[in-house]
This record gives C-alpha cells, sequence and structure tokens, in this order.
C-alpha cells in the first residue's frame, strides 16, 4: 500500500470517527441538556475527575508494560483514543486498537498485551469485588435490605479472580491453538504476579481510580441537590463494575444505567435521579473525549507514520 493510499485512508477514518461523534451528540442531545443544571465551575471540576481517571489509566498500563520492559510513552493518549472508540463499538473495540497500536510502535505481540490485559482485569476485578462485598455488609447493617443476585455475582468474580492469584501455575493439558495460547497468557501472568512491587503498585492504582469514580459521583448527587452519604455513592459506583462483563453496547449505554437505577432502588433513590446522574457523568465523558481525541490520535498517527518511514 503506497503512502499516499495510507494517508488518504486515515484522513478517511478521521472524518468517520467525527461524523460518528457528531451524530451520537444529535441522537444523545438530552443528555448535555442535563447540564444546564450546573456551573461553569462544577463542570470543569467534573471533566478534571475523569481527566485524573485517564492518566492513573496510564500510569496502570505503563506499569504493566514495563513488566515486558516495555515502556509505552503514549498511554495517556491511549487511554483517551481506546475511551472514544468504546463510544462506538461494543465489547471491547478500544483494546483492541491499544493491541495494534503498542505492536506496531514498541513490537508487543498480542499474547504479551492479552496478558496484560488479563492482569489487568484480574486486579481490577479482585479490588473491586473484596470492596464491594464490605460494601454489601454496611448496606444490609444499614437498610436491612440486600440484593441476593449482586452479593452471588460479586463473590462469584472474586473466587474467579482469587483463584488466578492462588492458582499461579494453572495450566490446560488439553493441546490445541487455543488451548495453547490461554497456558501462554496464563504464564506471563505468573511473571507479572511473582513482582510484588507491581502487583502492589497495580493495587494501590485501582484503588485510587475506584476512589474517582466514587466521588465524581458523590459530587454529582451533591450538584444536583441530592444528598447521599460516600458509602452509598461507593455502593452505587461498585454496582457499576459489573458493566465490564456486560459490553454488549457501545459505551455500555442503557447497561450502566440500568445497574445504576438497580442499585439505587435497594438503598431508596428514585429511578429519575440515578438516571439524571448517570446522564451528566456520561455528558462530562463526552466534553473530556471530544476536546482530547482529535489531538491523542493524530499525535498516534503520526507516530505510526514515522515508523512506517524509517522502514
Amino acid at each position: 500500500m503506497s503512502k499516499k493510499r495510507k494517508k488518504i485512508i486515515s484522513i478517511w477514518i478521521l472524518i468517520i470517527c467525527l461524523i460518528l461523534l457528531i451524530y451520537f451528540i444529535k441522537d444523545n442531545y438530552t443528555i448535555f441538556y442535563k447540564l444546564k443544571e450546573l456551573s461553569l465551575v462544577e463542570i470543569f471540576s467534573l471533566c478534571g475527575l475523569f481527566i485524573i481517571f485517564l492518566w492513573i489509566n496510564w500510569i496502570f498500563f505503563d506499569t504493566l508494560s514495563r513488566s515486558f520492559n516495555i515502556k509505552v510513552k503514549e498511554n495517556f493518549l491511549l487511554s483517551v483514543v481506546t475511551s472514544f472508540i468504546n463510544l462506538f463499538t461494543p465489547f471491547v473495540g478500544g483494546m483492541w486498537f491499544r493491541a495494534w497500536y503498542t505492536k506496531k510502535k514498541y513490537n508487543l505481540n498480542y499474547a504479551h498485551f492479552t496478558s496484560c490485559l488479563f492482569g489487568n482485569y484480574i486486579i481490577v476485578f479482585l479490588t473491586s469485588t473484596f470492596f464491594g462485598l464490605l460494601i454489601f455488609a454496611y448496606i444490609y447493617r444499614q437498610f436491612k435490605t440486600y440484593n441476593i443476585i449482586f452479593i452471588l455475582l460479586f463473590l462469584g468474580i472474586f473466587l474467579w479472580s482469587l483463584f488466578f492469584v492462588i492458582f499461579k501455575k494453572f495450566r490446560i493439558k488439553k493441546k490445541s491453538r487455543l488451548y495453547d495460547t490461554i497456558n501462554k497468557v496464563a504464564e506471563w501472568w505468573q511473571l507479572i504476579s511473582q513482582n510484588k512491587k507491581i502487583i502492589r503498585k497495580l493495587t494501590f492504582l485501582q484503588i485510587i481510580n475506584l476512589l474517582i469514580w466514587v466521588v465524581q459521583l458523590y459530587v454529582i448527587f451533591y450538584y444536583i441537590g441530592y444528598n447521599i452519604s460516600f458509602l452509598e455513592a461507593f455502593y452505587i459506583s461498585i454496582i457499576g463494575i459489573l458493566a465490564v462483563f456486560l459490553k454488549i453496547t457501545p459505551w455500555n449505554l442503557w447497561v450502566t444505567e440500568l445497574l445504576y437505577i438497580g442499585s439505587a432502588g435497594v438503598i431508596g433513590i428514585p429511578a429519575e435521579i440515578m438516571l439524571l446522574v448517570s446522564l451528566i457523568k456520561r455528558a462530562i465523558e463526552i466534553i473530556v473525549l471530544a476536546i482530547l481525541w482529535p489531538i491523542s490520535n493524530y499525535i498516534l498517527i503520526q507516530k505510526i507514520r514515522n515508523i512506517h518511514k524509517s522502514q
């Protein structure tokens, strides 16, 4: 493929993404209507929290990639672009872009990347479900109510994650290409998990990110004049973690909302209030990504072009 053709394709991809963003905003303008209830200072503060969340993700993936002696300098830009792509794609579309980029730029093969991704999910799920089970105990003590489905789901995810932490040398003995790949990923996860310093750092970063989610949700409730406790905000946020398993719609649209409404109903928060909070949260994310994505995408594409020029 000629350089001119590659350049044309890159431009068209950029144009298509911008058109998709415009149509998304047009079809979901009610999200932005809700922002009228907030002042500029409140909007900027929420945008700042989301940018910090992206920044922590940068440090998280940088720590994981360093376990393979690879320093990915563009991890913040990749966090922005992958989050933007996830607006329009179900499942983990953004992660495929991250995998493609790190392969092209740093020759991080897909098995290594999958190991990083696997390690990410193990730490995220183990940390989040541990705190989730503690919060469920608090909610039961405070409100004398519980949701058995949420409890069983969190307990199941916690035990599944704990299994891979305890049985690091777990292998599938059957022979096939799929099983060989799974075993290779498990083997590299074992190498990552042996470094206790990295695991402690990753766990700490995940706790920070979790707290940012809680603070953001708590602050939105405060801004719209609906008072809840910090632990109640923690409970609602922790339920949202389940959406990671259910990436069946672009940006988890309505999947997250249903989880939020279900969890909020347990502690007596009206569905319309929870929906308003979720819409404001989404509007903030779109504003940040719409500003940062064009810059981030341009820089990343330029870096890939420079690699092709040098070859």
